[in-house]
């Protein structure tokens, strides 16, 4: 038990200098002995910063269940911590074995909902769905190109009448390939569907029925452009460079956008001007 207390004493003093580690499922083993654990490398390294491994030890011969010491399951102290902070949980050694039973249902409901939705990408419409309904959400996705795709739609209008048109715009959409969820091209950073809830924010003003719009190429960045010509542009005299003001974030280009959208007013009101002339 000495050995025990002085081991936490050094976790306690350096957790927050210990090197970031992704979190391990608890064991799933039920049988937890709730009074020892087994420490390999007690020692923290001052030279490389390495941190004890902790593991969870059975108690011999005991078919009770029992609850996981704090910190069993995570190669680190501080990954531990960490998950215990982002999920509502004490960051803290120090726990009851009631605390210890909450936090690994707690983990378990967690990994399965991970495991419930982890297939959804193999159908678009369906992870759509889940998105915009809000049963579905970015922290409970892994892959880099839908976890950003439904952290976009998560900072779009969260009313439920936007949303549910939302949706049904990027259900048509998504009849045309995969285009709803790429980047554009040398920007992996700017989504195609971050523009694409912009168009429908302005869907009042469309001219034509987005059912309408049949994209003449496959290059996802001129389908792009191609769509927004098509919503807003009456007589085709948009200029193309005037396409990326949908994909823009900065506060001055919702001027820009609402330039795009009047273009074609503006250009009647000049040409009536000259030939009154």
């Amino acid at each position: 038990m000495a050995q025990t207390a002085s081991f936490y004493s050094s976790i306690k003093k350096s957790a927050s200098t210990l090197p970031e580690s992704s979190d391990r499922a608890f064991p799933t083993n039920p049988n937890f002995h709730l009074s020892t654990i087994e420490v390999s490398n007690t020692k923290i390294s001052e030279a490389n910063g390495t941190a004890p491994q902790i593991h969870a030890r059975t108690r011999p011969g005991s078919d009770q269940g029992g609850a996981p010491h704090a910190g069993d399951g995570f190669e680190r102290s501080s990954a531990y911590i960490d998950w215990c902070w982002a999920n509502g949980f004490e960051g803290s050694l120090e726990k009851s074995g009631a605390d210890l039973m909450e936090e690994r249902e707690a983990y378990q409901h967690i990994q399965a909902r991970r495991v419930a939705h982890s297939r959804l990408h193999r159908n678009p419409k369906a992870f759509l769905k889940a998105v915009c309904s809000g049963d579905l959400s970015s922290d409970d996705i892994d892959r880099p190109i839908f976890k950003q795709a439904a952290a976009v739609i998560e900072a779009s209008k969260e009313d439920a009448g936007a949303r549910s048109s939302l949706l049904d715009m990027l259900l048509q959409l998504s009849g045309h390939g995969d285009f709803v969820f790429q980047t554009v091209a040398d920007r992996s950073n700017t989504p195609f569907l971050r523009g694409l809830i912009k168009l429908h924010d302005h869907k009042a003003l469309w001219l034509r029925p987005l059912e309408e719009w049949k994209p003449k190429s496959k290059n996802h960045d001129k389908m792009f452009g191609e769509l927004t010509h098509h919503l807003f542009d009456q007589y085709g005299d948009v200029p193309t460079f005037m396409e990326s003001v949908w994909l823009r974030d900065d506060r001055p280009s919702w001027r820009f956008r609402d330039w795009y959208v009047l273009w074609d007013a503006a250009a009647i009101c000049a040409r009536r001007s000259l030939l009154s002339r």
